[in-house]
């Protein structure tokens, strides 16, 4: 019998776009958005240390600002970091009915302290998660059995007792494999017929 939902954050709760991030960085300095992706992601592992929590966000602020030569104060930063999110309304509906029909809900993310704190922690569906795992709390990332281990000792509960939710298809099969009911989430339709499919169906009504 399935208990606990357990979701992702990023293109399952809320869609991600990190060129918006990127695009706003270039009013601050001479670099076009392709360098600076380059630079941040691959040229360098601060974005993955910042998301293992292995730096704090002083460092990773003054590290991209340094590298990337760019004229901008920790908060014009913060929020340019944080606004690659935008909800999807209609999974945060379907979070609530979940709730509402009795089911743990939990959130396994890779994120950092910032995007947290931001975002995360500012969506009014937060309170519904019983249990969080952080990549940047748990100092590990999927597809470490390490993150998933995490989220079932906070829920106490059995991996075949849980839905695990991920946009990414090789993690999803990760969790299956550990035990987990797991989902590929594509859209929001789609997911409540996967859903169904593990005898998980709403019975109620829009919120």
């Amino acid at each position: 019998m399935i208990k606990a939902i357990i979701l992702d954050h990023g293109n399952v709760i809320a869609e991600l776009d990190n060129d918006k991030f990127l695009k706003r960085l270039q009013g601050y300095g001479h670099m076009p958005a392709n360098e600076l992706a380059y630079a941040i992601y691959e040229e360098s592992t601060v974005h993955e240390d910042y998301i293992l929590g292995r730096i704090t966000s002083q460092r990773f602020y003054r590290t991209i600002k340094t590298r990337c030569r760019l004229s901008i104060s920790r908060e014009e930063f913060r929020d340019a970091y944080t606004s690659v999110f935008t909800e999807i309304k209609e999974t945060t509906s379907l979070i609530r009915k979940l709730y509402a029909d009795g089911y743990i809900l939990a959130l396994l993310s890779d994120t950092s302290y910032w995007d947290y704190m931001y975002v995360i922690r500012a969506n009014p569906i937060f309170p519904l998660f019983r249990a969080t795992t952080l990549s940047f709390r748990v100092k590990a990332r999927k597809p470490s059995s390490e993150i998933y281990a995490d989220a079932l000792r906070k829920l106490r509960l059995e991996p075949s007792q849980c839905i695990y939710i991920d946009d990414i298809e090789e993690y999803v099969d990760v969790a299956s494999s550990i035990g987990f009911k797991g989902i590929h989430y594509e859209s929001p339709a789609l997911l409540v017929e996967s859903l169904a499919a593990f005898d998980v169906s709403l019975r109620t009504a829009a919120l």
